[in-house]
């Protein structure tokens, strides 16, 4: 949770229908996209973060997002929603 938003680590289906079964531990298959919901739980948008992101984390005062991600070895980025 941000400041404005609920973010969830999910896969845009509309672009990438990976399916779940096949990716295992294959961090490169990860979502790329987070999920950006106003707190009544509407979908706001949608933001492709561009690399496989396997964890995330916020700060509630701010939108900022951290993410560790794959490019192609693991990398900690930041991200002002």
């Amino acid at each position: 949770m941000s400041k404005d938003f609920i973010i969830t680590l999910q896969r845009d289906r509309r672009k990438d229908d990976t399916d779940e079964s096949t990716v295992g531990r294959d961090a490169s298959k990860c979502p790329h996209t987070v999920f950006l919901y106003d707190y009544d739980g509407n979908l706001v948008k949608i933001v492709d973060l561009g690399i496989p992101v396997m964890r995330i984390a916020s700060e509630e005062q701010s939108n900022t997002l951290y993410a560790i991600g794959v490019n192609p070895d693991f990398v900690l980025v930041k991200y002002e929603l």
